[in-house]
């Protein structure tokens, strides 16, 4: 599951994703599912900081590590500034929001219940999660790779 896109996650994402792992196994969905996302929010904050130039506010979001979504948002348009797959991008950003709005629904449950969200949450919607998380992070990687290799824009 970690092999290529430790550098990606970093210790704490790594850690959240073997333990995600494990709380699926033991039939702990909303934990198994919460993990994932967490590591996702965890990528996206190492790609933040990965990225060269990223502007004043990107940089102090990630100093801060706060705000996922506008993480998530910044790190996108500067990807595409970049000449990233557009279509890579936009798909990894759409994806993270997606993780970040699972972890949120599942955290915070001050609202309704959602039957959508609420899918995420089931060993079916956790086992899907797992089994395209391998995917998202090894696209985001790939995707950190880009701009190691292109520092200046």
């Amino acid at each position: 599951m970690l092999v290529g896109v430790g550098g990606l996650l970093g210790a704490r994402g790594g850690q959240l994703v073997l333990e995600s792992r494990r709380a699926l196994r033991r039939g702990l969905y909303v934990a198994a599912s919460s993990l994932l996302a967490a590591a996702s929010e965890a990528a996206w904050f190492s790609l933040g900081r990965a990225v060269a130039q990223p502007g004043q506010k990107l940089a102090k979001l990630v100093q801060d590590g706060e705000q996922a979504a506008e993480v998530i948002r910044l790190t996108g348009d500067r990807l595409l500034e970049l000449h990233a797959p557009r279509v890579r991008v936009t798909e990894v950003v759409s994806q993270g929001h997606q993780f970040r709005d699972i972890r949120n629904y599942a955290l915070h449950p001050a609202g309704e219940h959602d039957a959508e969200r609420e899918a995420w949450l089931t060993e079916a919607g956790a086992t899907v999660l797992a089994i395209a998380a391998r995917r998202y992070f090894v696209k985001m990687a790939a995707l950190m790779d880009i701009v190691t290799d292109n520092p200046v824009s």
